[in-house]
């Protein structure tokens, strides 16, 4: 396939393989990254249409009613990112360019696709704030760590603190503290607001994975290899796009979202990288003591923050969705009852929910740029744009030279004193915490052993300045895989496959 966008700099050309594999090749990085919005666009227009409007909360205008619930928390959230700004970024060239070759194949349709007339809508062009958007709901809806809070705070202050400490990976004496000082208003709690985490599904569903990787001086080739399985169920279509891209010299292969040029796992000439769900913990829960419309803080009541969300709906007039917020976030119990959820009369204490990335604007080309580094250094730099990244993952990334670097690479707060593994006091100032710096989130270089591994366990363990991984899963998975990796002197491909 041939194809000439308008913006494109050459013609360049698309060809998929056997395997069902688009290989573009272009004369510039500009034009490969147009031809992947193109073949996106060919391939997965459906899906893209559908993901981007989950992400800017707006499924209730494709889908129907069932979704106002769904779209007005996360609108409430701005998961959307439409309540700061959109900031420029070095890689907007990159996610233009993607843009251009996306919505190049929107505009060369000569009729609506059938996916689209079933759902009675019609294909658009996208933007730049459809993909920061995409980029901030894969980190707010990978791990509902908040719900975990709820749930522990609530038995141990019903059952006791003792009865329940060693069921949670770290829990200190503040947090002991806490739970006492908290115990009525824990109690209290209502259960049923975890709902609001999964509002569509009955039994929410899991899955895990794994990335590890060796340095040149354990491999058989003496170069280094790298492994990453995100253990992704099977859906049609993939959860994953994959591509390979070229223009001269360079070359990128790899996985990633339809509809965004950020490649979350793949390879270059000079550089590999993967990645695993971090299970990490960017949720606080706040216990407020609520007056006439105004919070306790520590130096007296202020008023609370009150704003409307309008969720446009499938075949029925939108519908106004008030939303009452602390200096910390969303307060719960009012949304609940708001969304016909519950019917409970306004409580004295209320629970409010801090997401890290609430009030932090992001960027569309905050990722894209990767694939052009050289080594991992530079590749580290990259993941985090004006101090934040849009993601919650274990990466690893590993280049020609045998540098082999660790990242969590994400956005959360560095909680001092306490864990964070239990709901906090609203009315102190001491539970304000800052966000963490990029260079407290690249967590290991070069290791003496030569290689490192992920397996969405707690990969720091007591290693780190705070907590990040408050509810990982068990680390069977990442034990086993550091006994196979300690088993060999050198390693071969095949090892890894």
């Amino acid at each position: 396939l041939k194809y000439k966008i308008a913006e494109a700099d050459a013609p360049f050309e698309i060809v998929w393989d056997k395997l069902g594999i688009p290989h573009v090749y272009a004369n510039s990085v500009a034009d490969a990254y147009r031809g992947m919005g193109y073949a996106a666009g060919y391939e997965r227009l459906w899906q893209i249409h559908l993901s981007c409007a989950y992400a800017n909360g707006q499924a209730a205008a494709l889908l129907g009613e069932r979704f106002i619930t769904q779209d007005a928390f996360q609108r409430a959230f701005n998961v959307h990112g439409g309540h700061t700004d959109l900031p420029e970024s070095k890689g907007d060239w990159i996610a233009d360019a993607y843009l251009e070759g996306l919505n190049g194949y929107v505009s060369s349709l000569d009729e609506i696709p059938p996916e689209f007339l079933h759902a009675g809508a019609e294909p658009r062009e996208f933007n730049r704030a459809d993909i920061a958007a995409r980029y901030r709901f894969t980190s707010w809806f990978q791990h509902k760590s908040w719900t975990e809070k709820m749930v522990l705070g609530r038995l141990m202050a019903t059952h006791g603190v003792d009865y329940f400490s060693n069921h949670v990976l770290h829990f200190s004496e503040q947090d002991r503290n806490l739970v006492e000082e908290l115990k009525e208003p824990l109690q209290n709690l209502d259960p049923t607001m975890i709902n609001l985490a999964y509002p569509l599904l009955n039994i929410p569903s899991f899955s895990g994975s794994n990335n590890w990787a060796v340095t040149g001086e354990l491999s058989e080739s003496g170069k280094p290899l790298l492994a990453t399985d995100p253990h992704q169920p099977f859906t049609i279509p993939n959860t994953f796009f994959y591509v390979h891209l070229n223009a001269g010299s360079w070359n990128t292969f790899g996985a990633a979202f339809a509809g965004v040029p950020y490649f979350m796992m793949g390879y270059t000439n000079d550089i590999a990288w993967g990645l695993t769900t971090g299970f990490v913990d960017c949720y606080d829960l706040f216990i407020e003591e609520i007056r006439e419309d105004k919070s306790k803080t520590h130096s007296g009541f202020k008023p609370l923050v009150m704003q409307t969300e309008t969720i446009d709906v499938k075949g029925q007039s939108s519908k106004e969705v008030p939303i009452q917020k602390t200096d910390h976030g969303v307060l719960l119990e009012p949304f609940m009852k708001e969304m016909g959820m519950s019917d409970s009369t306004t409580q004295k204490y209320q629970t409010s929910l801090y997401w890290s990335l609430m009030d932090q604007p992001t960027s569309a080309g905050a990722l894209a740029l990767l694939p052009t580094a050289k080594s991992t250094k530079e590749f580290g730099d990259l993941l985090f744009e004006n101090e934040i990244c849009p993601l919650v993952n274990n990466i690893i990334c590993v280049d020609k030279e045998s540098n082999l670097e660790r990242y969590i690479a994400t956005t959360t707060p560095v909680r001092k004193g306490v864990t964070g593994s239990v709901p906090l006091v609203g009315w102190e100032e001491k539970y304000k915490f800052p966000l963490a710096k990029p260079q407290q989130l690249k967590v290991e270089k070069n290791p003496a052993c030569g290689f490192t591994l992920t397996a969405n366990n707690d990969t720091m363990k007591e290693t780190g300045e705070f907590y990040i991984h408050n509810f990982p899963t068990h680390s069977a998975r990442a034990d086993r895989i550091t006994e196979l990796l300690k088993e060999k002197e050198k390693f071969s491909v095949e090892d890894f496959c």
